[in-house]
């Protein structure tokens, strides 16, 4: 052994050394050195050091002493000399990887940058720091041999914590015997290489196991995987791939993407385990061509066992058992297709009720109508394989899964070594192994899961008697932290085949990563003939989470993902309420919640504010994290609300993801800002969510305000009451969704290429009480197709406008149970084949009671596809030609169609005399009581009754305009521009405002009350005002009971709102400003107002107590008569006889008439007021009463 030390060299030889020193360099490395205390180089850095000036001349071997070394290893630049006969060769002087330690500091354990054939060797490589491993670079012809890689547990898919991180081209890498554990990623790999190689390695506790992407020539082989949270084996767009012999076990599933090959062969996947406990096994996806998928043992706890999604050619799948633990499909296809090359036979598909349909293509199928439909699996069966241990031992017990395929030349052996039967192998990975006459198999420990809410716990075990003979006695050790604290003895008789859950004892956790482990050791008073069957594995018990937390002590929320991973691991004993402290924080960690475990399912996860205010506290993303300020993998019974949640300083990022199998998400009263990019959504759902309400939130920004795709499956995404702004390309995108509620939301967008809604495959759809406007837009404001199911969908009293350049209006295509009825619908759409509506292939069931324009002259109203045979009529068309008919390439006024066809023989084609630009309330009378009654009986735009027997057209229940009601707004407040616009209603013959302007629209700059004079305007002359205001948006209120349980509210807020949004905290719910409310129940409740204007929004909430008084008695203080009226008005007012005063409001809450010093002998007269119903309010030194009357 060579020892590198320096020693005292004779005079002479100084003296050549100097005078060679010019022509002469320092003898590089070969042979043997060691590295340690007392030698030359302490650690791997300072040889490195030297080898670096001197470089290489044959094969290096640093040996490197006993103990702990801590330091960041950092071998970056290159070593001269370096090749395949020249390599390094770093492993531990003993040769056992336990004795050298080489522990991280910070950003990586080890790191080697353009350094190849290099081998570590017999180490334990560690990272306590959240950080990587092991990172290369460049650097081919590494060999991982015998060694111990552990990073530090997280829940987080951030590959900067992986165990393994490779980056850039790194050829002919070999991972060999090694383990590796904890970190986010054992490997993650993604630049394009070739000849990668891992074998005979274990990976465990990552958040994913292994990621490649663009690899050549990739070798998994006998490799394990377990306790993975998410994806175990990630595959993108790998050539010539070898997954042979491994037993992968993930919490989600593993997917394998675009493979392809080159070499027959070569592309195969074979003798493998693949478990999914909580989706699928694998996902196949994308175009795998020449792929083989032989002797597979697929595994899904609660989903599919193989999904297959993409078209492929030249597929080989035989000899695979693939299984499903609950009534899901073994074997689901979702728009995949095979090419007539394909080979699908001798598989063996296993449901653990027989009853179940094993395979899904747009159908459920049993295994005879598959084989019938596409020619494959002729010679396969379906059953229940009954495993003997689901997961850990998946060997069938069903005798109709023996002996049932044919043979692959190649594959001799199964994943543990035994030959497999050369005429009539099995399927699956496992050969079969003959029943034994004493064999007992610990199936299940059926307690001690997550969550963990008592203190001491029974051990209890399901066992089984798999052996031949009767099992009258038996042993089982139960360990804990690796001490022996236990041995159960079973001395009752259980039968051949038989099973039974019993308790072994009882042992007190404490939660604090406690082990469990469990061992059969002996039966019948002998060894067991399988000792396989025998343990499982090691069971960990960490403490559960209940009650309320309250975080904020920093800016940046430090300790919320802490508390996050002790749900994910220990799950949640009761609702937990996380309340964070007034402020804005920026995470400085990714902020990830998954797989949390309830002890009751009515378990909920509350994070919200302290103070209730949405704009006390603002969440924001960390810089480089794409996954959004919040995201969830798995998660069921969460609700986020008061908080605003933003991502618009963080390009191409999301706010909220959830992903996987998720179920009852709230989001509630958020404000929620994007990206101001197109590449990023707001709230983004990967998989499905089973029942989501979107409530009370105000979005802005982002490509989509909301994009989930349901997959048939989920149901019950409710969108309610919510306002999104500004959305690059679509508000809404729901697709593949049973069950979908949208109602009273205002979506408005100003973006070029934004469309407003997206709504595809989805079984039933109430799209109801919408606003949407698109300023500028070269799309579809709703892009509506393919709904099914057999309950009536329905899409009415919405109003849509769009007046950009080119742009639609409403798609519709393929929804023949659907009503889309009680519209406004205006567009501006310039191309001559165009239309504001366009009907394509059978598009609704009825198309009535809508108003339809086309704001250019030359475009068309409607485009029809085919002569319609749904209902089509009792609507109003207007504006370019009336319908284009694509059949015959026509156009045709509204006349002309009728003529030719017999369809929309009540419509008509006037104008409707709208309000205003934004305002579509109309003035012609035409249009009340022209629509078809019946068809939809909700309320409309504003929240009035319909109609039972007749309707008004559009999705205003009709009324004039009424004298004094002249200006689209009433309210408006000047933002940072300090400038504002007051309109008028359109088609007025003069206007005079109070500035001195005689146009429809002023432009103001300073706060004050402005009136104008309107003359002819829907057949009225009158005077109406405004309030410009520069204060602060200030939501406030007051309110004074009326009658019994009714209870009137008037806004007070400051800053000139102009929308209003109340919610009485009954469930019951106004847009009106001044509205009156009746309770059905006594009691107590919170009244929330909503203001909105263009600077902002603003909340305010107060309590209101509603007493036991009787009707009759509050009646009997207030007596107003006669009630309708002509003209006066009698008040009366019991036990009062002073003066009070009495100010008469319209419903929309503006002041209309005051009167001072009334008295009840002093009538009111209200003669010039226009027909319909106005609140009066009567004010007296000590109480204030309002109710409502009408004025005939």
């Amino acid at each position: 052994m060579l020892h590198r030390t320096k020693k005292n060299k004779p005079l002479f030889l100084l003296l050549i050394l100097f005078l060679f020193a010019s022509s002469a360099s320092a003898a590089p490395f070969i042979g043997t050195y060691v590295v340690g205390a007392g030698e030359t180089y302490p650690n791997l850095n300072s040889i490195y050091s030297d080898m670096l000036s001197e470089g290489l001349s044959g094969h290096t071997t640093i040996k490197i002493k006993n103990g702990t070394y801590t330091q960041n290893v950092s071998w970056t630049s290159t070593i001269s000399g370096l090749s395949e006969t020249s390599t390094i060769t770093v492993e531990s002087n003993s040769g056992n990887p336990t004795d050298v330690i080489l522990q991280g500091q910070s950003s990586y354990s080890i790191y080697i940058n353009n350094n190849s054939f290099i081998t570590l060797k017999d180490l334990t490589i560690t990272q306590p720091n959240s950080q990587r491993c092991i990172y290369l670079r460049n650097s081919q012809n590494i060999r991982l041999i015998n060694c111990n890689i552990i990073g530090t547990l997280s829940t987080s898919s951030t590959s900067s914590y992986s165990c393994i991180y490779i980056n850039g081209n790194c050829s002919g890498l070999e991972i060999d015997n090694c383990n590796v554990s904890e970190g986010s990623y054992g490997i993650y790999y993604t630049s394009q290489a070739s000849d990668i190689a891992v074998m005979n390695s274990s990976f465990e506790d990552h958040y994913y196991g292994m990621y490649f992407y663009y690899i050549t020539d990739l070798i998994l082989n006998n490799n394990t995987m377990e306790n993975i949270q998410s994806r175990g084996l990630y595959i993108n767009n790998c050539v010539d791939a070898s997954i042979t012999n491994n037993n992968f076990e993930s919490n989600s599933y593993h997917y394998l993407y675009q493979f392809s090959t080159s070499k027959t062969g070569k592309n195969r996947i074979a003798n493998n385990i693949f478990t999914g406990m909580n989706s699928y096994a694998v996902r196949l996806d994308g175009t795998n061509d020449g792929l083989e998928i032989y002797h597979n043992t697929f595994l899904s706890n609660n989903s599919y066992g193989l999904y297959i999604r993409g078209n492929s050619n030249d597929v080989k799948i035989k000899n695979n058992l693939i299984s499903t633990n609950n009534c899901n499909y073994a074997m689901y296809i979702n728009n995949g297709s095979f090419g007539d090359d394909a080979e699908i036979d001798y598989n063996a598909y296993s449901n653990s009720n027989i009853t179940c349909s094993p395979i899904y293509n747009g159908n459920n199928l049993s295994l005879q109508e598959w084989t019938n439909r596409s020619g494959h699996d002729a010679n396969s069966i379906h059953g229940n394989a009954n495993f003997v241990s689901f997961p850990s031992n998946p060997k069938p017990q069903n005798g109709l899964f023996v002996n049932l395929c044919l043979p692959i030349g190649e594959i001799t052996k199964d994943i543990d070594g035994t030959n497999r039967d050369g005429t009539n192998p099995d399927p699956g990975a496992l050969e079969f192994n003959s029943i034994r006459s004493n064999d007992m198999a610990l199936m299940s420990l059926n307690s001690l899961q997550a969550p963990n809410c008592s203190g001491s716990d029974d051990i209890i075990v399901k066992v089984k008697n798999i052996g031949l003979n009767p099992v009258t006695a038996f042993k089982l050790d139960y360990t804990v932290n690796g001490t022996l604290v236990g041995t159960y003895v079973h001395s009752s008789n259980l039968v051949s085949y038989a099973s039974q859950e019993i308790n072994i004892g009882s042992y007190s956790f404490d939660g604090d990563n406690d082990t469990l482990e469990l061992i059969i050791t002996e039966v019948n008073s002998g060894a067991d003939a399988d000792a396989s069957n025998n343990s499982l594995p090691e069971f960990r018990i960490y403490d559960a989470v209940s009650g309320d937390y309250t975080l904020g002590e920093d800016d940046t929320l430090k300790g919320i993902q802490s508390l996050f991973d002790q749900m994910s691991f220990g799950g949640i004993c009761g609702d937990v309420h996380i309340k964070i402290n007034n402020g804005t924080y920026r995470g400085y960690e990714d902020v990830i919640l998954k797989n949390v475990k309830t002890a009751n399912p009515m378990d909920r996860l509350f994070i919200e504010s302290m103070s209730g205010n949405r704009e006390d506290v603002t969440l924001k993303t960390r810089s480089n994290w794409n996954r959004g300020v919040l995201d969830f993998e798995n998660m069921r019974n969460v609700t986020i609300q008061n908080l605003t949640l933003d991502a618009n300083f963080n390009t191409c990022n999301t706010v909220i993801n959830i992903n996987g199998t998720a179920a009852s998400f709230e989001l509630k009263n958020l404000k929620i800002l994007g990206d101001s990019t197109n590449c990023s959504d707001i709230i983004q759902i990967d998989n499905y969510v089973d029942g989501i309400l979107v409530e009370n939130c105000y979005f802005y920004g982002g490509d989509q305000s909301f994009n989930t795709y349901g997959n048939g499956i989920a149901s019950n995404p409710i969108i309610f009451r919510n306002n999104l702004f500004e959305e690059f390309e679509e508000g809404l995108d729901v697709e593949g969704h049973d069950h979908v509620e949208i109602t009273n939301n205002v979506f408005r967008s100003s973006k070029r290429y934004s469309e407003g809604h997206y709504f595809y495959d989805n079984k039933f759809l109430s799209f109801t009480n919408n606003i949407l406007v698109l300023d500028s837009s070269d799309d579809y404001m709703m892009d509506l197709e393919q709904t099914s199911g057999t309950q009536r969908s329905i899409v009415a009293n919405n109003y849509f406008n769009t007046r950009g350049e080119n742009s639609y209006g409403i798609y519709l295509y393929d929804n023949p149970n659907l009503d889309f009825t009680n519209n406004t619908i205006l567009g501006e759409v310039t191309s001559n084949n165009d239309a504001t509506v366009y009907l394509d292939n059978m598009p609704v069931r009825s198309f009535v009671n809508n108003i339809v324009q086309n704001f250019n002259e030359n475009g068309n109203v409607l485009y029809i596809n085919d002569l319609p045979s749904f209902t089509l009529d009792n609507n109003n068309y207007l504006g370019g030609y009336t319908v284009y008919y694509n059949q015959n390439g026509k156009k045709y006024d509204l006349v002309e169609w009728q003529d030719e066809t017999g369809k929309d023989l009540s419509s008509m084609s006037v104008d409707p005399m709208f309000h205003g630009e934004k305002d579509f309330h109309v003035c012609n009378e035409a249009l009340n009581d022209a629509g078809r009654g019946g068809t939809y009986l909700g309320k409309d735009i504003d929240g009035d009754s319909r109609s039972k027997g007749t309707t008004d057209i559009g999705a205003d229940e009709f009324s004039p305009a009424s004298t004094g009601d002249f200006l689209v707004t009433d309210f408006l407040a000047l933002c940072d521009s300090n400038m504002g616009t007051l309109v008028a209603s359109p088609g007025a013959t003069s206007y005079s405002w109070s500035n001195g302007e005689t146009t429809q629209q002023i432009d103001v700059t300073e706060a004050g009350t402005y009136t104008v004079e309107v003359t002819g305007l829907c057949g009225s002359n009158g005077t109406d005002s405004a309030i410009v205001s520069t204060d602060s948006l200030e939501a406030e209120f007051a309110f004074v009971f009326t009658h019994g349980r009714s209870i009137g509210v008037y806004d007070k807020s400051s800053g000139a709102p102009h929308t209003f949004q109340w919610d009485f905290g009954d469930g019951n719910f106004s847009s009106e400003r001044t509205p009156v409310h009746i309770y059905d129940n006594l009691g107590f409740y919170t009244i929330t107002l909503t203001v909105i204007n263009d600077c902002g929004i603003s909340t305010y909430s107060k309590d209101v107590s509603i007493f036991n008084v009787g009707i009759e008695e509050i009646e009997s203080e207030l007596s107003i008569y006669p009630n309708p009226t002509t003209g006066d008005l009698n008040i009366k007012l019991d036990d009062y006889s002073g003066n009070f005063s009495v100010t008469v409001l319209s419903m929309t809450g503006k002041e209309v008439l005051t009167f001072q010093n009334i008295n009840s002998n002093l009538p009111i007269n209200i003669t010039e007021l226009n027909s319909g119903f106005y609140i009066l309010r009567i004010k007296t030194p000590n109480d204030v009463i309002q109710t409502k009357v009408y004025k005939m």
